[in-house]
């Protein structure tokens, strides 16, 4: 439960007069933690202290700039994308070059106009459906056992008809 500004006040201000933490803490509805979370703070800061914070982060992490020009350089001769540079990175920890993930190669390739999409869709394999139109056309049959074993013979695991009966 988040407290209000005036919430917070008001259990400080009850502190202050002599009230019990304990029936602060029941008539608030909040934990003991969280009193005294708000009764360090005004300690230490007073009144203002009590006040709504920012929750956004104090330090923004940027990717360097010798790490975006060799990102960029990458690209450019070797033609790698941003897995391929990634991996690069880690492997070679040159010196100054903190690695990016590829994310991050993706974006700086992204906003220096790099990123080249493919134009047509990529060829997939194992499309082709091995259904047959008749029933016993076409059987698959898994098998255990070592085929080079001469006195040994592979025994059959499972079998599957490949015809779809409706």
């Amino acid at each position: 439960m988040k407290l209000s500004v005036d919430q917070r006040f008001w259990i400080v201000k009850c502190k202050l007069r002599g009230v019990s933490v304990t029936f602060i803490c029941e008539r608030a509805g909040i934990s003991r933690d969280t009193f005294y979370r708000f009764w360090r703070r005004f300690q230490s800061e007073g009144w203002a202290g009590l006040g709504l914070r920012s929750h956004k982060p104090q330090t923004i992490h940027k990717t360097s700039q010798d790490t975006t020009n060799l990102v960029l350089n990458l690209r450019q001769t070797h033609g790698g994308g941003p897995s391929r540079i990634e991996g690069y990175l880690r492997q070679e920890r040159l010196e100054g070059i903190e690695p990016v993930g590829h994310n991050t190669v993706y974006r700086i390739l992204k906003e220096a106009g790099l990123n080249s999409p493919l134009d047509e869709p990529r060829k997939t394999w194992g499309t082709k459906r091995f259904q047959r139109s008749s029933p016993n056309e076409l059987w698959h049959s898994k098998l255990l056992g070592s085929l080079r074993a001469q006195t040994a013979l592979p025994s059959v695991a499972s079998r599957l008809e490949a015809y779809e009966r409706r």
